[in-house]
């Protein structure tokens, strides 16, 4: 697990590498093993820690909790989010603000953060769904995101509008 997916953390190479790799996560510093056997080695860090970057950080990191590879897909969407719009997905006046929003707000589709530029009902899906407050809303692994992002590139539908729709419902209720 990185926890400090961010754009300053992803390069894109100039030319490819052999294997077909043209981009590149770097800076492990607060990466942890997941699947690590050596008990030792998870205590680097202890839940209740607060580690990464907070325009960047899953509501569960954010809480100090323990954190998995879907929190670097959150990380990660919130990244995405930005590439598309200019903005990250939430911006507060401190990090701490930052990081509440992260917890309590729904975020902003693509259209709303850029003013008004559409974008494909797959996109905002897909965005949606990296974006999850609770990482069993998010995409499992880091596969099933690349095969949605394929799928997106290739011009199929994600079957969007049920998750949005949810997505915003779940808005609704939290700010009621």
């Amino acid at each position: 697990v990185h926890r400090d997916i961010k754009p300053d953390n992803i390069f894109l190479l100039k030319e490819p590498e052999p294997s077909g790799v043209s981009v590149k996560i770097v800076d492990f510093g607060i990466a942890k093993l997941s699947d690590a056997k050596d008990p030792k080695n998870q205590q680097l860090t202890k839940v209740g820690e607060v580690f990464g970057t907070p325009f960047y950080m899953s509501p569960e990191q954010c809480m100090g909790l323990r954190v998995d590879g879907r929190s670097d897909i959150y990380s990660l969407g919130c990244a995405l989010f930005e590439s598309l719009t200019g903005t990250p997905p939430f911006r507060g006046i401190n990090s701490m603000e930052t990081m509440m929003m992260h917890q309590n707000d729904v975020p902003p589709t693509l259209e709303k953060a850029s003013h008004g530029t559409k974008f494909p009902e797959s996109a905002e899906f897909l965005i949606a769904k990296a974006l999850a407050k609770e990482p069993m809303d998010r995409y499992q692994s880091m596969e099933q995101l690349k095969q949605d992002l394929n799928k997106i590139l290739e011009g199929k539908d994600l079957n969007a509008l049920p998750y949005l729709n949810l997505n915003e419902n779940k808005g609704q209720a939290n700010n009621n």
